[in-house]
């Protein structure tokens, strides 16, 4: 199958592997075994920590659609972890048969497999950002009444007289703040004034407690987004209704736990603008 670009930035989980078996599984878990492969993991590139500890072993990929891979078989495997207990199962993204330029690409990486993942993360959300900024926290602030209610699901009851009741706020709901952020210098993206409106969820809830947590005198680098409300709130199960506006302008958003990085991170993230070319 031809790797995509776009399908090799999806994958958390980068190996360089050989087919043990066709049509198997190494779980019990898993059952229909006609679209895996059982794979050995020979070298790790990208990945998350829990990946390392199967290094050597065989772990069971699965494919969105019938594969033949044929016993012995090498090549690059771009996966995401869907099970993880006594083995490891992967959802394959694409897989790329080895060659001189894919074993070139994969050995080009001198760091670690998690420290390669957290750069390509990063890599990802400095190159979709809109804006990318470093400045100084000045002020942080609730968002106002409404439209916290209309992001987070229906305000409580009596708050029109004569209205029906009102179900409870969830416990999901992100709790949005707006920090206000004086700019010091513009990175990527159009220059968006003095100050610029960052909206983040205060919520330390599961769906939530990895966005940055944003606090008066706070210096770094922001990598912001717009657009991201009403995407991360229906991923949650949150009714969003209309936003409020933001104070002064336009509103971006600090979603992700990159999307704040401190200042001793600075040059790491002009070296990736460099090179994605921002």
């Amino acid at each position: 199958m031809p790797a995509s670009d776009s399908e090799k930035d999806q994958a958390r989980f980068v190996f360089y592997g050989t087919v043990q078996k066709s049509g198997a599984a190494t779980m019990p878990t898993i059952t229909d075994t006609s679209r895996t492969a059982v794979v050995r993991v020979d070298q790790v590139t990208r990945g998350p920590e829990v990946c390392q500890d199967f290094l050597g072993k065989s772990v069971t990929v699965q494919a969105e659609t019938t594969q033949t891979f044929k016993r012995l078989q090498k090549g690059i495997f771009y996966t995401n972890v869907s099970q993880v207990g006594d083995g490891l199962a992967v959802q394959l993204l694409t897989f790329e048969p080895q060659s001189a330029v894919a074993m070139a690409a994969i050995t080009a990486t001198a760091a670690t497999p998690t420290a390669a993942l957290k750069e390509h993360q990063l890599r990802q959300r400095v190159d979709s950002a809109d804006v990318v900024v470093s400045g100084r926290v000045t002020q942080v602030h609730l968002v106002s009444e409404d439209a916290d209610t209309a992001a987070s699901g229906p305000a409580l009851a009596g708050a029109v007289p004569g209205a029906p009741p009102r179900e409870p706020i969830s416990e999901h709901a992100p709790l949005w703040r707006d920090a206000v952020v004086a700019v010091e210098a513009v990175h990527k993206g159009t220059n968006p004034g003095k100050t610029v409106v960052i909206r983040y969820p205060a919520s330390t809830d599961v769906r939530w407690f990895r966005a940055p947590k944003l606090q008066p005198g706070q210096e770094g680098v922001f990598i912001l987004h717009s657009g991201e409300l009403s995407t991360a709130a229906k991923g949650a199960g949150v009714a969003m209704a209309a936003a409020a506006p933001a104070v002064g302008g336009k509103v971006f958003t600090a979603l992700n736990p990159d999307d704040f990085q401190p200042l001793e991170s600075a040059d790491r993230v002009r070296e990736v603008l460099r090179a994605t070319g921002g």
